[in-house]
């Protein structure tokens, strides 16, 4: 049965996000790693992918996958699919073919 996250909860949850595991932060507080997950999604606490679109040696585009479409006006699920395993097997031509990675910001 769902239980309502407190505001103790949540400031905890803000708190030690960064801190801590979903795991342990789900043992803390006495919830599940999944309702613990999308209460970080919820209040915008997760750590939002960077992407690089690459045509060749030319950036074509840099950010989060939204962003990537919307600068090459391709669409979300295909930015997605550019960054597969199975896209660069079939990109044959590397200086032709549209990859994108992902950028680790470390």
């Amino acid at each position: 049965m769902r239980r309502p996250w407190t505001m103790k909860e949540l400031q905890f949850l803000k708190e030690n996000h960064n801190l801590m595991s979903n795991k342990e932060l789900a043992k803390a507080l006495d919830r599940t790693v999944g309702s613990v997950a999308n209460q970080k999604v919820k209040n915008g606490l997760t750590k939002r992918n960077i992407y690089e679109v690459v045509k060749g040696y030319e950036v074509l585009a840099t950010g989060t996958v939204e962003e990537c479409a919307e600068q090459t006006g391709l669409s979300v699920s295909t930015i997605r699919f550019y960054t597969t395993p199975a896209h660069r097997r079939r990109s044959v031509d590397l200086d032709k073919a549209i990859l994108v990675h992902r950028v680790d910001d470390t």
